[in-house]
């Protein structure tokens, strides 16, 4: 299946109401938080939420250290986006904001978080390969002097090597480590702070209340259970980078619904769907221009 089948796909009927801005997603947001019954189309989009997910959308891409080349391929300004199956999970995005003018170099690797730590992976075995692929890709970067660095990684529930989670200052000072390795390579450098991560799958939920969806919203957790976005922050502050907070377009005051403006949020209980990142691109494209242009 070509690229362009997949994003014709994923918009399905909806195409139209792109694009998007900052207000529209707060408004649509808003109303999602009262919204009960699934209309028809957003029940069709729930039975097939499997092929909405950035599996499907990079084929390529989507190995255990996946590495290949989107937007303009010929181009001599290039773009990388580095980290696990987050940073994949906003290549639509990334594409959409970068592809005309940008080759678009895709690194990642599962379960393999950007910011310099050793992890047990979700299933608690030790991840050995990780911190050699992270070193390299740094190293690698450096050489290569990518013109902009897209950083995006899982921060949920992450465990060290002695099985315990990860705290939130140790995480800022990994990620600041894995920051200031990067800086030499001249590249703008932005962070993408990571998107709330839920024990149950939302788009399961979805599937067994078409009729209340308001089951399926979910409660962002206080601090580290949920994620490291405060350490996050932090670190592009005191390295002097950009950040974008993702999660203030899939959550209001902590409240999280499976359905905004029509689209499946997410595929599973911590991706986004491919058409839930196309409906933000214009927010993405908005703030990470934005926090490009940071001094």
């Amino acid at each position: 299946m070509s690229l362009t089948a997949v994003i014709v796909f994923a918009l399905g009927p909806m195409a139209a109401a792109l694009p998007v801005t900052s207000s529209d997603v707060t408004r649509d947001l808003t109303a999602a938080l009262t919204h009960k019954k699934a209309t028809a189309d957003e029940k069709k989009r729930v039975g097939a939420v499997a092929r909405d997910s950035y599996n499907d959308f990079d084929h390529a891409c989507a190995t255990y250290t996946g590495s290949c080349r989107f937007g303009k391929t010929s181009a001599k300004k290039t773009v990388l986006l580095l980290g696990d199956s987050h940073a994949q999970m906003w290549l639509p995005a990334v594409i959409g904001t970068f592809g005309a003018k940008y080759a678009i170099d895709v690194h990642a690797r599962y379960e393999c978080p950007v910011a310099s730590l050793p992890i047990r992976k979700l299933n608690g075995t030790i991840d050995t390969g990780c911190p050699p692929w992270r070193a390299a890709e740094i190293a690698g970067a450096v050489q290569r002097k990518p013109d902009i660095i897209v950083l995006a990684e899982n921060t949920f529930q992450i465990k060290d090597h002695q099985g315990n989670l990860i705290a939130s200052s140790v995480w800022q000072a990994a990620l600041e480590d894995t920051i200031s390795k990067l800086q030499p390579s001249g590249a703008r450098i932005v962070v993408l702070g990571d998107a709330p991560s839920f024990s149950l799958s939302p788009s399961a939920c979805l599937s067994l209340n078409p009729n209340n969806v308001q089951q399926c919203t979910q409660t962002v957790l206080p601090a580290a259970p949920q994620g490291h976005v405060a350490a996050e922050r932090a670190a592009a502050l005191s390295t002097n980078v950009g950040f974008i907070d993702t999660g203030i377009w899939s959550c209001q005051n902590n409240k999280c619904p499976g359905l905004i403006g029509g689209r499946v949020v997410y595929f599973n209980g911590n991706h986004f769907t491919v058409s839930f990142v196309q409906y933000l691109q214009k927010p993405f494209t908005t703030a990470i221009t934005a926090a490009l242009a940071k001094p």
